[in-house]
């Protein structure tokens, strides 16, 4: 391993592939474990974190710049080879790289950017990292184009499966418009990690909000996903999240106390039913009390319809009620940005907010 040269210094000419000159002497690895990805009519063989992959270099080259570049360079001739292969080390996480290999060589994963494909985490956040480093562009955007599903510019699209947890269920769709949720609360904390590194400023509102309901220790000690990558809030974000959660439990409490403090509908037939039932109500309120009370209407969360429903309301109060609701969440929607402090256009113009 002393003699391996980084990834920059590697190359070798299709002419030159599995010979050498009678001065050379190459380089037979012998602690290097075989990955997943391995061709045997591979031409170079990639290392990351003492694993190797044999792949074709042609199909590098026309996915990557940086790959193409990286061959031209001139190799000594004691660069390292495999079975006549040149050796190029990356300072990647080879799960990292497993991910992207996949994506270019395995023909299981032809389907990988038609409509409806599936993917984790995981593998979307790897793509990501790996497609921008490596300027292989058509990988980079599929990332880039699953995350707005769960993290939407739209509040229409910011569908919720409960009052007070943000919108965890299914995950990432190559088609946003297949893509409602996502598996992991704390998933959140690696959105507001990945829109801060590679400039995808419009994910961060709604994946501060996320982070904003996640229980305390989860977001000051972060989390470690299936490959064991660990992620964590940087102590500015951190304390934008703890402000903006508290601004949240105020902003939600008074919601509630909006709604719950009006009068029935001006087209109401059963005024007297309607007031007794929501002077019941009132009973649970309390001022000083806003933990409760997020925990009855979600700022943002657009199921309160069920919950007015089922005070045995008449339908013009609970249609009054939802349309205040919806109006709330909106005006809130649109403050996300200063409720956490970030200096980004929100709603972005091209999502209109909505």
């Amino acid at each position: 391993m002393s003699d391996a040269h980084p990834a920059k210094r590697a190359r070798i000419d299709e002419e030159d592939q599995g010979t050498s000159g009678p001065s050379s002497k190459p380089t037979e690895p012998t602690n290097y474990s075989r990955g997943e990805v391995w061709l045997d009519d591979g031409n170079v063989v990639l290392v990351a974190e003492g694993t190797a992959f044999r792949v074709l270099r042609s199909i590098l080259c026309s996915n990557s710049d940086v790959f193409r570049d990286m061959f031209t360079i001139p190799q000594p001739t004691d660069a390292e080879t495999w079975e006549g292969c040149p050796v190029v080390q990356l300072q990647d996480s080879k799960v990292d790289l497993v991910y992207v290999l996949r994506a270019l060589f395995d023909s299981k994963n032809t389907d990988w950017f038609r409509y409806n494909h599936q993917a984790t985490f995981e593998a979307v956040s790897a793509l990501l990292r790996l497609g921008t480093k490596y300027q292989i562009e058509h990988l980079r955007q599929d990332a880039i184009n699953r995350l707005p599903a769960c993290f939407p510019s739209r509040l229409e699209d910011f569908a919720f499966a409960k009052p007070v947890e943000p919108p965890y269920g299914r995950w990432l769709y190559s088609n946003s418009s297949a893509m409602k949720t996502i598996p992991r609360p704390e998933l959140s904390i690696a959105i507001v990690n990945l829109a801060r590194s590679y400039d995808l400023l419009y994910l961060l509102p709604p994946a501060f909000y996320g982070c904003a309901y996640l229980p305390h220790f989860t977001l000051t000690h972060g989390f470690l996903d299936s490959d064991g990558h660990r992620w964590k809030l940087s102590q500015d974000d951190l304390n934008k999240c703890l402000s903006g959660a508290e601004q949240l439990r105020k902003i939600c409490a008074d919601e509630h106390r909006r709604l719950f403090f009006a009068k029935p509908s001006a087209l109401c037939d059963i005024k007297h039913q309607c007031t007794n039932l929501l002077e019941e109500e009132r009973q649970f309120l309390h001022d000083d009390d806003a933990p409760i009370l997020a925990g009855r209407v979600s700022v943002l969360s657009d199921s309160s319809v069920m919950w007015f429903s089922s005070l045995d309301l008449c339908n013009d109060c609970v249609n009054d009620f939802t349309f205040d609701h919806s109006e709330m969440r909106q005006e809130t929607w649109c403050r996300l940005h200063a409720i956490f402090d970030l200096e980004i256009e929100w709603p972005p113009k091209a999502s209109g907010g909505l």
